[in-house]
Formats: structure tokens, C-alpha cells, sequence
């Protein structure tokens, strides 16, 4: 009887400890697939972020994509006195800041020789090239309709019909806001009228020669007569 009891106590121990070889080497198959997949998801979050950063710049680079436009075209000549600034071509070589500086400094002279509404255009000109858009409005806003310019038509309307167009579309579209650059092209402007008629003065100026020297005629036959 106690052999039997023995035997069958041994047996039991047996089994007890390949059972818990068993657990003990299967939990060690779990841990192993724990860390694999926590590995895994490591990469995955990894990946996300990378894929996260990507999403973001493309979203910077989207808010970058101003829409880019040109400035009026070179060619024209606009010296505003006093103190005989080049307004057109500081605005048609991009140097707003400049521009905005230089008219900020015109007074009522320069109203008297080149009309107010030459500055209220260079005003808003400069402060649309440069984005300031309420500040272009109210400059715009101020001029005749249509301006008075008492100088330099031709190239001072090729700036109004410029500025005029973006003025338009900033307040169809609040979001408008484009970036600049200088034309790559020209536009001539003829000169404009002088403000005496020179040549009806030479032409009066010949007609009296001429008047004299029938009179000279007349007296010289009367005296050889």
C-alpha cells in the first residue's frame, strides 16, 4: 500500500511540474508576441507621425501659393514736383515702402502743381502693392471721378486703370491678397502737350519778318520812284 501510495504520489509531482513548465514557457511565448507588437505599433505611430508632419507641409506650402501679379509696366515716366520723385517707377520696380515713404512727404505744393488726386493715386498705389488694403481703399476712395491729373495723363491713367482692377477685386473677395513682382514689359507713353504753343509762336514769329520786309519793299520802290 505505501508503495503504491508512492508511486502514485510521484507520478502526481511529475505532472505538477510539466504543467508548470508548460505555463512558464507559454508565458514566455506571450511576452515574446507582446513585444513584437508593441514594436509594431511603435513603427505605426511612427509612420502616422511622419505622415502627420508631410500633411503639415503641404498645408504650409498651400498657404504660400499666393497668387502672384504684376506691377505696371515699365516704360513710363512720372516725376511729380516738388521735389520731382519718379512715382511711376519706384511703384513699377516693386520699391512700395520707398514709394509710400516719398508720398507721405508731398504737401500742398505738390497738389497745387500736380493735382491732389496725383497723390491720393500714388498713396493708394503704394499701399496696395504693399497690402495694406484698408489704407488702399480709403486713398482710392478719395480720388475724383474722374481724377484730376494735371500732369503726366498717360502714365498716371495706366497706374488708376491698374490700381483700379485690384481695388475691384479685393472688394469682391476679402481673402484677395496677391504678391507682386515688376512687368516684364513696357508700355510707352507720348509725351505730353507743352503748356505754351511753342509752334504757333514760331510761325507768328515768321509771318512778322515777312510783313516787314513787304513794308522795307514798298518804302525802297516809293523812294526810287
Amino acid at each position: 500500500m505505501r508503495a503504491r501510495g508512492g508511486v502514485g504520489f510521484g507520478s502526481c509531482a511529475l505532472r505538477g511540474a510539466m504543467r508548470l513548465l508548460f505555463v512558464v514557457a507559454f508565458a514566455i511565448v506571450l511576452s515574446a508576441c507582446g513585444e513584437t507588437s508593441t514594436d509594431g505599433t511603435a513603427a505605426g505611430d511612427s509612420t502616422t507621425g511622419s505622415d502627420s508632419n508631410g500633411g503639415e507641409n503641404s498645408g504650409d506650402s498651400g498657404q504660400d501659393d499666393r497668387e502672384r501679379l504684376a506691377l505696371p509696366n515699365g516704360g513710363p515716366v512720372d516725376a511729380v514736383f516738388p521735389p520731382g520723385t519718379n512715382a511711376y517707377a519706384l511703384l513699377a520696380s516693386g520699391n512700395c515702402s520707398q514709394l509710400n515713404d516719398e508720398v507721405a512727404t508731398w504737401d500742398a505744393s505738390v497738389a497745387d502743381v500736380e493735382g491732389r488726386d496725383t497723390i491720393e493715386l500714388y498713396r493708394s498705389a503704394a499701399h496696395a502693392c504693399l497690402g495694406q488694403w484698408d489704407e488702399a481703399n480709403a486713398a482710392f476712395d478719395r480720388l475724383g471721378t474722374p481724377p484730376g491729373f494735371q500732369n503726366n495723363v498717360c502714365s498716371r491713367d495706366v497706374v488708376y486703370s491698374w490700381l483700379g482692377r485690384l481695388i475691384e477685386a479685393r472688394r469682391a473677395d476679402p481673402e484677395f491678397d496677391p504678391e507682386f513682382s515688376p512687368s516684364t514689359q513696357d508700355t510707352s507713353c507720348p509725351d505730353e502737350p507743352p503748356a505754351t504753343d511753342e509752334p504757333t509762336d514760331d510761325a507768328g514769329s515768321t509771318e512778322d519778318p515777312q510783313s516787314e520786309d513787304d513794308g522795307e519793299t514798298d518804302t525802297s520802290s516809293e523812294d526810287g520812284s
